[in-house]
């Protein structure tokens, strides 16, 4: 931290000292740790605006992700003990779902202190204060007068006849008790618990408390049944299914979705979850198949759970043991089909947009059909496209063609060849009147044959005439256009 040029920080009510880690206000302190201090700086130089786990851990944990998921819960975990704050009702740190945390408080910044005059004057030397000459000893005439002794030097008024110690023994006796106490506070917190400690690292069926919060699971709402083995049943999270299919695709930060869980015994630690995740998609598909009744989804030790399906929707989930049962209802983004969320800007029946008008394709001159299923995700679109530059001739130069294509799932697809204006003549030559262009349609696995798409060529005197589109759903009452061959 010493490459910032301010010593502290002034959040809120506190002072943050970047040499030493040190946050203080009147009448309280902490010391943090190099860590929590880093994620605490980061929070406050970007004040008022969101900072994300991804960024924290980046900054904070060079990127380790397995370490920094659990160490930034920790690390915010202590900051809030530290500002006596609540994450249910913040004053510093908010925590922003599905983003990352926002610091609320005002920040300023308190430069370093200027640094002393170093040109003063040295002091002056001390006087020397003179030292009486010793008497002469007088001696016997025969005596053998011993060596001459060098005078002791006398004692001054300023100093003292003990030897001193050096001058940093004090602070180091100082140091090294303090060292030898913080040592033995260790050993009886480790024995005994710490106050100030994170909190252990807590489980719900299975799943650790920092994992839940980042899949939006809320176990309070959890829909559950007691059982002679513990719980099991269904829980919800707004951000846990991350999906991706032919027909839908979730966004970055998640989509809701469920799971059952199964809590033995209710030990938290040895929680297991199905391995089915319940998202629309997955439900959707069940029902599309079963129409109305129960399909069984999970299995555990005799006990069961079922999805409950009408109308070719999913409605609720069924909880059963020998003993006991129980209903869970579904939030409604789990109960309706998604028209919108669907589909891919990017395509269309099956091309990319960005090459429609290369391939000399008009949307607005295309024909289409559409028509409702209920058995199906969404709503069902059938054309027949046509691009005046779309195909090549024996010599390689574009020409026209037509392809029969779906706008349904995500992207779109064909599903018959492309013909061209000379094809489409060859094959009323033959003579015949209606001739198929898709001659296995399309058609859904989970429905066999009762779902098709289908499209014919229409001749007259053996000149082709028209494209004739249908559509036979599952529920309702098949659905006919007819549409002119070139544009």
């Amino acid at each position: 931290m010493s490459d910032r040029d301010y010593e502290e920080m002034q959040i809120g009510e506190w002072r943050i000292n970047v040499e030493t880690n040190r946050l203080y206000r009147e009448a309280a302190e902490h010391q943090l740790s190099d860590k929590v201090c880093k994620v605490l700086l980061t929070l406050a130089e970007n004040p008022g605006r969101t900072v994300s786990r991804e960024t924290l851990i980046q900054k904070v944990w060079n990127e380790n992700e397995y370490v920094g998921e659990q160490a930034l819960n920790t690390a915010i975990w202590q900051l809030r003990k530290a500002f006596n704050d609540s994450s249910e009702a913040p004053e510093y740190i908010e925590t922003i779902p599905k983003k990352g945390y926002r610091l609320l408080k005002e920040v300023s910044v308190i430069p370093y202190a200027p640094k002393p005059d170093m040109t003063s004057p040295p002091p002056a030397e001390p006087l020397e204060t003179p030292v009486p000459e010793p008497e002469a000893k007088k001696t016997p005439n025969n005596a053998i007068e011993p060596p001459p002794v060098e005078p002791a030097t006398e004692t001054t008024p300023h100093s003292t006849t003990s030897i001193a110690p050096p001058r940093c023994r004090r602070p180091m006796i100082v140091g090294g008790s303090l060292l030898l106490l913080a040592g033995v506070a260790l050993i009886v917190k480790l024995m005994y618990g710490r106050e100030d400690a994170p909190p252990a690292l807590t489980y719900w069926c299975g799943v650790d408390a920092g994992r839940m919060e980042r899949l939006g699971i809320d176990p309070a709402s959890a829909c559950m049944l007691e059982t002679d083995q513990g719980q099991f049943g269904l829980a919800i999270g707004e951000r846990m299914a991350q999906i991706s299919s032919s027909y839908y695709q979730s966004a970055d930060t998640g989509d809701i979705a469920g799971d059952i869980f199964f809590c033995e015994n209710n030990h938290k630690r040895q929680g297991h979850k199905n391995n089915s995740l319940l998202n629309f998609v997955t439900l959707k598909d069940r029902c599309m198949a079963q129409g109305d009744g129960e399909v069984d989804i999970a299995e555990r030790g005799g006990a069961r759970a079922s999805l409950v399906c009408a109308g070719y929707l999913p409605q609720s989930i069924h909880l059963q043991t020998s003993t006991a049962e129980k209903h869970c209802a579904l939030p409604a983004a789990l109960t309706t089909n998604h028209p919108n969320a669907v589909k891919d800007p990017e395509y269309w029946y099956g091309v990319r947009r960005d090459e429609l008008a290369g391939l000399g394709i008009d949307e607005t001159a295309s024909c289409l059909l559409t028509a409702e299923d209920p058995t199906w995700i969404d709503a069902i679109e059938f054309g027949w496209i046509w691009g005046s530059q779309r195909c090549t001739d024996s010599s390689s130069n574009p020409v026209g063609c037509g392809v029969v294509s779906h706008n349904a799932q995500r992207t779109g697809a064909t599903v018959s060849d492309f013909f061209t204006q000379e094809q489409l003549q060859s094959r009323c030559a033959d003579g015949a009147d209606k001739i198929a262009l898709t001659p296995t349609g399309w058609w859904r696995s989970e429905h066999k044959d009762k779902t098709s798409l289908d499209a014919y060529l229409l001749c007259d005197q053996q000149q082709p005439k028209a494209i004739q589109l249908s559509f036979k759903p599952v529920v309702g009452d098949p659905v006919e256009k007819t549409c002119a061959l070139y544009y």
